[in-house]
């Protein structure tokens, strides 16, 4: 009875620790998306996001981001809308090891535009 009971309380204070250390970790979100934002933090290639809003919620503000991911967490595709429509898409991809390769934007118009990034991260 004192062995179940020592491991029952081990079992149960390593789950409290795994809840615990999550709560604080960042998001890594799984494959897929769509997932709402209302920003990201800053310039950077590939972006951040930032303020994860509902899909209700995104569509009750004049703008907001849909992002899509990949199985890494990584960023690839991100879409604009202001007003209610599409402003732009970034599509992002990557070399074998995870480093940014290219970013295609395509305006609402159909104007597109490649950009290539070195082994550093430097637009080409």
């Amino acid at each position: 009875m004192q062995i179940i009971q020592t491991i029952l309380s081990a079992f149960l204070s390593a789950l409290f620790l795994l809840l615990v250390s999550s709560c604080d970790a960042p998001r890594v979100h799984p494959h897929g998306g769509p997932y709402y934002y209302g920003n990201f933090s800053d310039y950077s290639v590939p972006p951040r996001p930032t303020d994860e809003l509902s899909a209700e919620k995104a569509k009750t503000r004049d703008a907001y981001y849909v992002a899509y991911f990949d199985d890494n967490g990584k960023i690839v595709s991100r879409e604009k809308y202001q007003y209610g429509s599409l402003e732009y898409t970034e599509q992002y991809a990557y070399k074998p090891d995870g480093v940014l390769d290219r970013k295609l934007v395509i305006k609402a118009g159909g104007e597109t535009t490649m950009q290539y990034f070195d082994r550093t991260g430097k637009m080409l």
